[in-house]
């Protein structure tokens, strides 16, 4: 057995799916940090004053940083909410492609902080491949304010 075998099966099948995902989230990034950034210069490009937004997850489950943000706020329940959007950014004041993390009350209507905002190319990583997927889903809202 070499010094670089697993005894435990089961740790040497999931050390292996992990691998695999490693590899190919490796070989794919260079395509999506293509396509984020593509997407904003052409949008920048086209010069529409349109702001839009996208829903992408409501999740219960809050960073460590966003629970002690919250801590004041007894008998209060939060979830978390990302959005993918296209507005202007207040440091260039160009328009761009912009992730935002909410956190927000189940319990007082209105409640919410904001956790993070920033331009999604200088996300980290884990957040860009998640909103890779719903690009699409942008410009088709950024249409739906155009279809008059």
């Amino acid at each position: 057995m070499s010094q670089n075998a697993f005894q435990s099966e089961k740790l040497q099948s999931a050390f292996k799916k992990l691998e695999g995902k490693a590899k190919l989230i490796s070989q794919n990034m260079d395509a999506i940090s293509g396509d984020i950034k593509a997407l904003e210069e052409k949008l920048q490009n086209l010069q529409l004053p349109l702001t839009a937004q996208v829903k992408v997850a409501s999740n219960s489950k809050l960073s460590k940083d966003e629970e002690d943000q919250t801590k004041i706020y007894t008998d209060c329940s939060f979830r978390a909410l990302e959005y993918l959007k296209w507005e202007k950014e207040d440091q260039s004041g160009k328009f761009r492609l912009i992730y935002q993390r909410l956190v927000e009350s189940e319990d007082i209507p209105g409640l919410s902080i904001e956790s993070m905002a920033r331009p999604l190319i200088e996300s980290p990583v884990a957040v860009r491949l998640r909103m890779h997927a719903h690009l699409d889903k942008l410009v088709e809202a950024l249409m739906e304010q155009i279809d008059l």
